[in-house]
């Protein structure tokens, strides 16, 4: 379930008459770390929050890493604009660190004779004039977020206040830490369609298949600051490969010889990744990723990136990575062909009959077509003798683009005009164009024509649709994801609060499932949440409601135009369909709460949140109208 401001401020014991910590600088510390999705600055603010309370020396992030030997440290000296310290690799040896990384348990060392600092507090967590040491594990859901490590400079009893204000500060925390997860996984993936778009982009302008290769090489590098990106060909040494294209960080040497990794790759034609290269602490550690560049199952190289990151490579990666793949191997091939026929006096015909998705049109002055390649019978859907003679604006169906060309043609001032996935409905689907007209003059400058160029970029247009579907979409369910509803959220209801219109939230959460799945398995459990988003959908307007995975076992419905009784209708509808399809064994507790006069977003995602976990309270299986 979820965590909402509210209910991490209501464990917060509440301050006696003789305290100096009050509830309002409790909630004055978790919005100032929650002001920020950068981790620099979250650390920074907890950092800013906790020096008023205690006397604080270094504060230590500490992220347990996969190898279950090292941790990742981040750290902060003093106030202010300090620098963060880190990221760095340590290995956790016999330490407290490791024991509260184990057990999960909050530790207070007073530091004195009796107890003296271990190993890795000496050298990377305490000053030397250090006298007390406090692990607060940070914890969501149940699931570990990291340990906060702080160094104090004298030892000082602790408080129950004290001890509620640590409580406090690493829940908060772990939760500011999942949405910084959140964001840099979100940026990334828009950095990963970007860079497969500007690729794509490449491969179909690409004349010069050598200066395509470095160029995509160094794109790839840049986008993720990796060491070193190769490409490995066949065409040059039978039965090996060739370093045909290849971008490194300024000042890593070269590697010349051929990685192991890539050598496996090809002799196996399938992904291999490496995400613990080397020693935990070594200087050549790192992350290796190696995909095969394939074409008709024919393996043409291998795609290899080594990054100086350990986990560098998470398996939301192997897809874009791939699809650039299969982008070099269609640049690779259709200019190989290219290099081959140009050296033949047919050199243009053989493009015209051999382009499946290119159509080369030229027409009169008036804009009627005189010629036509064979790529035009696809592209078109009419055989050469159809098009040869019709005017050019008919061969497109989009009305403004038709528009368009014909003020081009009859304004000698526009020299080219140029569009890009233009839509093209044909009888049975639409298509996407690349689409280029330029006009064509004598040597005395007299116009003689035009010259189109069309290209069918459909499947080009797909493959950035489709990565951009995954990106809002929940993996297992197929509904929108959490990320998706925070989007939409904003956005309906500024449209609603515009138009006057109420909205309503419907938000629950799936009562015994985790008995559920201790009791049938796992893939029951992934069925009955398949299951439960589709008896959603067919309970909700189609294309009005909108649904979504929340997270875990919560789903959410956003109901545009809907007031509270017949949001409340629809939820009893759901809980009721829900309780009868799984015999009572799954049961849902419903929130649900519609928007007031200018109320945010995020107040009313709250209100259904708390309206849930108060059906929750009452035993389940009900459903609950905020206040």
């Amino acid at each position: 379930m979820s965590t909402g401001l509210s209910d991490l401020q209501g464990r917060l014991e509440v301050p006696t008459a003789g305290d100096s910590l009050t509830l309002a600088d409790a909630t004055s510390l978790a919005l100032s770390i929650h002001g920020s999705l950068m981790l620099t600055e979250i650390l920074s603010a907890c950092r800013q929050a906790l020096q008023q309370h205690f006397p604080l020396g270094r504060l230590t992030l500490a992220h347990h890493r996969a190898n279950e030997s090292t941790a990742t440290l981040y750290s902060l000296d003093a106030s202010g604009d300090a620098p963060l310290i880190g990221p760095n690799v340590i290995l956790l040896e016999n330490s407290r660190l490791r024991q509260c990384i184990a057990d999960h348990k909050l530790r207070i060392v007073q530091l004195d004779k009796s107890a003296e600092a271990d190993a890795v507090e000496s050298r990377h967590l305490l000053h030397r004039d250090s006298g007390a040491v406090i692990y607060s594990p940070l914890l969501l859901k149940g699931k570990p977020k990291g340990v906060l490590v702080l160094g104090l400079r004298e030892g000082r009893k602790m408080t129950a206040v004290h001890t509620s204000l640590l409580s406090f500060t690493a829940a908060h925390l772990a939760l500011a830490i999942e949405n910084s997860d959140m964001h840099y996984l979100e940026r990334r993936r828009g950095h990963q369609l970007s860079m497969v778009s500007e690729i794509a982009k490449q491969a179909v302008m690409v004349e010069d298949l050598s200066a395509f290769l470095r160029a995509a090489a160094e794109q790839i590098r840049i986008s993720f600051d990796y060491l070193r990106v190769q490409i490995w060909t066949t065409n040059q040494v039978p039965d090996g490969l060739t370093l045909t294209a290849r971008a490194f960080r300024p000042g890593t040497p070269e590697e010349p010889n051929l990685p192991a990794m890539v050598e496996n790759c090809a002799r196996q034609n399938k992904p291999l990744c490496n995400n613990n290269l080397g020693a935990p602490l070594a200087t050549d550690s790192g992350s290796e990723l190696a995909v095969p560049i394939r074409l008709r199952g024919k393996l043409l190289g291998v795609l290899y990136l080594k990054s100086g990151r350990l986990n560098a490579f998470p398996r939301g990666d192997l897809d874009p990575v791939e699809g650039i793949a299969s982008l070099i191997a269609s640049a690779f091939d259709n200019l190989r062909a290219r290099e081959r026929v140009r050296e033949s006096n047919e050199y243009m015909q053989a493009i015209l009959e051999s382009a499946k998705h290119l159509a080369v049109l030229s027409t009169d002055t008036l804009g009627y077509v005189m010629t036509s390649s064979v790529g035009s019978e696809t592209i078109f859907r009419l055989s050469q003798r159809q098009i040869v003679g019709k005017d050019i604006l008919t061969l497109f169906t989009d009305p403004r683009f038709r528009g368009e060309l014909a003020a081009y043609i009859a304004n000698p001032e526009i020299a080219t005009i140029e569009r890009t996935k233009l839509a093209q409905r044909g009888a049975e689907a639409i298509s996407y164009l690349d689409v280029s007209l330029q006009r064509v003059h004598d040597s005395d400058k007299h116009l003689q024509g035009f010259l189109c160029i069309v290209q069918d970029i459909t499947e080009n247009a797909f493959l950035e649709s489709r990565l951009e579907s995954l990106s809002i979409t929940d993996e297992l369910t197929g509904i929108y994801n959490r990320r998706h509803f925070f989007s939409t959220i904003t956005g309906e209801m500024e449209r609603c609060h515009r138009f006057q219109r109420s909205i309503s939230l419907c938000f629950f959460d799936l009562d015994r499932f985790k008995q559920f799945n201790d009791t049938h398995g796992h893939l029951k459990g992934d069925q009955a949440l398949k299951e439960t988003a589709e008896l959603v959908l067919g309970l909700v307007r189609s294309r009005v409601d909108t649904c979504y995975r929340y997270g875990g076992d919560e789903f959410t419905v956003i109901m545009p135009e809907t007031v509270i009784d017949n949001a409340r209708a629809v939820a009893e509808r759901i809980r009721e369909r829900l309780s009868r399809h799984f015999q009572n064994e799954i049961t849902a507790s419903i929130g649900v709460a519609s928007s007031l006069d200018n109320q945010e977003a995020e107040d009313l995602v709250e209100r259904a949140d708390r309206a849930m976990y108060d059906a929750k309270s009452l035993g389940g299986n009900c459903t609950v109208l905020a206040g």
